[in-house]
């Protein structure tokens, strides 16, 4: 309704994936304008991209979480804190860690070691990728509410995640052969891709 970019879309109407992660995050409790949170400084946060927090009841300490969160502003009593390194919309990862369905998505994904940044936690038992994931870059041409293209060049086989949710009637292509979604992170939409040059480009179009 705000037009906010959030993973969820702008649309107050999450899906059931969307708010299972929530309450990852938020101590068992859905997003609401206010709820305490189980950790502060929770992998999630990376994961979605955020980039700051506002609160109005935590206190300046350093008993934030295990990364200290700095302080960026304090505004008649409600401070912004910045999280660092936030991750991309669409980023490669190193290794996946394959699973049967969302509730051992959710339960992979609540872990504190989880690093969203190296790993993807995929709903699939056919990805059996041959040794380590290959890195490379990510280049964003065209974002747009029903399409998206990019440009990702990759120095072997290669896994990319998003914080794009897999809604229905999105698909893809890759060099211009059509390519699948796999389930990843509990929700978004994540690509297996050859190495080398790949021009991916994500369309949505609903059944009619």
């Amino acid at each position: 309704m705000l037009r906010l970019p959030t993973p969820d879309g702008d649309n107050p109407l999450a899906l059931q994936r969307i708010l299972a992660l929530r309450k990852l995050y938020c101590a068992g409790n859905y997003w609401e304008r206010q709820r305490n949170v189980s950790n502060v400084s929770s992998p999630l946060v990376r994961m979605l991209n955020v980039g700051f927090l506002a609160s109005s009841v935590f206190p300046y300490t350093q008993e934030l979480g295990p990364q200290h969160l700095p302080l960026a502003a304090d505004i008649a009593g409600l401070r912004f804190y910045r999280v660092p390194d936030p991750l991309p919309r669409f980023f490669l990862v190193r290794r996946l860690h394959l699973v049967n369905g969302p509730d051992e998505a959710s339960s992979y994904l609540g872990r504190a070691d989880f690093a969203p940044g190296e790993e993807a936690v995929v709903e699939s038992q056919e990805l059996r990728p041959d040794g380590p994931l290959g890195g490379g870059t990510v280049q964003v041409e065209l974002y747009s509410a029903n399409r998206i293209e990019l440009d990702v060049v990759a120095d072997g086989r290669a896994f990319l995640a998003s914080s794009e949710t897999l809604y229905a009637g999105w698909t893809a292509t890759i060099n211009g052969k059509p390519a699948r979604f796999h389930m990843t992170n509990g929700v978004f939409r994540g690509l297996m891709l050859d190495g080398g040059v790949n021009r991916i480009v994500m369309t949505y179009w609903p059944e009619r």
